[in-house]
């Protein structure tokens, strides 16, 4: 009897590549209508999550919520689940209750996440929501963290290399635009070009701003002291990166194998540290640095021998040898510090990719660490600082103190929240 051109098995793999192909190219995707809702407090926020693909099945996505600038269950009704999608549904809305209360409040936030879809469906952009909470009591102008985005890409250019926020909530914004030679914009709380501001620099590769309102622009060696609208005060070349104000209105600025202090017109007032018990070996330079309200300075360095480090630096321009950090990362390989916050009580918060805790034996292994990490002011590690872990995959951009001592993490997509 002759043989069929094809058997059991052959046609039992091509039927079930067939289903994978078919799941691959129509599998649905979960998202969010839009990345921010905004609601007065007192209501329900209306959070809507939408399907795209494949609609002929089921289809199910979790979703939970995380306080950030709003806590939860005390500024909104935290909550979280699974919303389910009948056949043929493309979108579902979240409830979130929103609690009022008698305070007079700048606009809070906290966000809902997208995760775990069901079998043949994955979460897309935007799968982060921030919700906003407005006071209907309170008109708040200018609140730019809040309510200002840059969209470098719809203006036709690159997103702002550096940016700074002034007194006023606008922006000041750094940005490669080779066609019009206007590297340097600013942009009102409400989002719009400032047209007036015609600034007599007009390129900087690194903003500083400081208390007065009055900006640094870097470029290269150059630098430049800016009023407000753009008008260069004073103008010098060297001296190191700025990267600190002290209380009298003096620079720190980064020299790479020293730090300088500087008058506001440029010139140098002191180097230091001038000694170093255990200077590397090899070649090296300051990094990252953050200037204290007492005058401290912690900063990171790295040598050419690929060792790297933290180092305390005391008012007096000392390096602080009683200071022995119990965190390690080698930069530039598998990992780097990004970011440094000093505290009002000495301790630190260190963010950055792969850190790893020194251990207590030489034999032992090094235990790798989140992505933020408290150190007390002697370089140990905070056992009773907690990251929350839900959170750490995610890179941390920038660490700042809100004006009531709480912790503002950023991360990548602008996304944020408070410790």
């Amino acid at each position: 009897m002759k043989r069929p051109p094809f058997c059991a098995p052959a046609i039992l793999l091509f039927a079930l590549l067939s289903h994978l192909a078919t799941c691959l190219v129509e599998a649905g995707e979960f998202a969010f209508s839009a990345r921010r809702f905004t609601e007065d407090e007192g209501r329900s926020a209306t959070i809507e999550v939408t399907r795209t693909g494949d609609l002929s099945r089921a289809a199910s996505v979790k979703w939970q919520t995380a306080g950030a600038t709003a806590r939860a269950d005390r500024d909104f009704q935290s909550g979280g689940g699974t919303l389910d999608f009948a056949p043929g549904v493309p979108a579902r809305q979240v409830a979130v209750i929103l609690h009022s209360d008698e305070a007079i409040e700048r606009p809070e936030h906290f966000f809902v996440l997208l995760s775990h879809p069901s079998r043949g469906n994955r979460v897309a952009f935007p799968f982060i929501a921030i919700v906003e909470i407005r006071d209907a009591t309170m008109q708040c102008a200018g609140d730019l963290a809040k309510h200002f985005e840059f969209d470098g890409y719809a203006a036709g250019l690159t997103p702002p290399h550096a940016a700074i926020e002034q007194n006023d909530g606008s922006i000041i914004a750094a940005m490669d635009d080779s066609q019009t030679a206007r590297g340097l914009r600013r942009y009102l709380p409400d989002g719009r070009e400032d047209a007036t501001f015609q600034p007599e620099v007009n390129f900087a590769s690194e903003l500083f701003r400081l208390r007065n309102g009055q900006f640094i622009a870097s470029s290269n060696s150059a630098r430049a002291r800016l009023s407000s609208r753009g008008k260069v005060l004073a103008a010098w070349t060297g001296g190191g990166r700025v990267v600190g104000e002290y209380a009298d209105g003096t620079l720190l600025t980064n020299g790479l194998t020293v730090f300088h202090r500087l008058s506001r017109e440029g010139a140098v007032l002191s180097s230091f540290p001038e000694s170093w018990e255990h200077r590397p070996a090899s070649p090296f330079n300051f990094d990252l640095a953050a200037l204290a309200a007492d005058g401290q300075i912690v900063s990171t360095w790295f040598a050419n021998d690929g060792s790297s480090g933290l180092v305390k630096i005391d008012a007096a321009g000392r390096i602080d040898e009683s200071f022995v950090p119990e965190i390690a990362w080698t930069p530039g390989v598998s990992g780097h510090i990004g970011q440094l916050l000093l505290l009002a009580d000495g301790s630190m918060l260190v963010a950055g990719d792969w850190l790893r805790a020194i251990p207590d034996f030489p034999d032992a292994p090094p235990r790798s660490l989140p992505p933020v990490v408290k150190l007390l002011p002697n370089g140990r590690l905070d056992s009773a600082f907690h990251y929350p872990q839900e959170w750490s995959q995610f890179p941390v951009r920038r660490l700042s103190l809100d004006p009531d001592g709480r912790i503002l993490v950023a991360m990548q997509h602008s996304e944020f929240f408070v410790l």
